[in-house]
């Protein structure tokens, strides 16, 4: 399992591998319901083509909790959850790293 760091590395590098416009960022998210803060935070966001926004956030959860309130995934911004960050250069991955990432550990028994 990875961090947000991690997460949105392979997300952006899997959309610069199919020429999915995207910006990877760095910051912060806050909520403004509770005033939980989670810095420093990363995902990706994009435009489609209609012109809508989405944020693609695999970890918020990770730090605020395992609720369904909590965004997750692929989704559209709200008004209870504030993202600002700054943009992070573009980033491509060895293949091996995506393996180390993605591919579950053996613990001995």
């Amino acid at each position: 399992m990875t961090e947000c760091d991690g997460a949105t590395m392979m997300v952006s590098h899997i959309l610069s591998e199919l020429q999915v416009p995207h910006h990877r960022m760095s910051g912060m998210v806050h909520c403004r319901e509770t005033g939980a803060v989670v810095v420093p935070h990363c995902w990706v966001k994009l435009h489609d083509d209609e012109g809508h926004r989405w944020i693609i956030d695999y970890r918020l959860r990770l730090w605020l909790g395992d609720r369904s309130d909590i965004p997750h995934g692929i989704f559209q911004p709200n008004q209870s959850f504030a993202y600002e960050g700054e943009e992070m250069p573009p980033i491509v991955l060895h293949e091996a790293l995506i393996l180390a990432f993605t591919t579950p550990m053996k613990l001995p028994q």
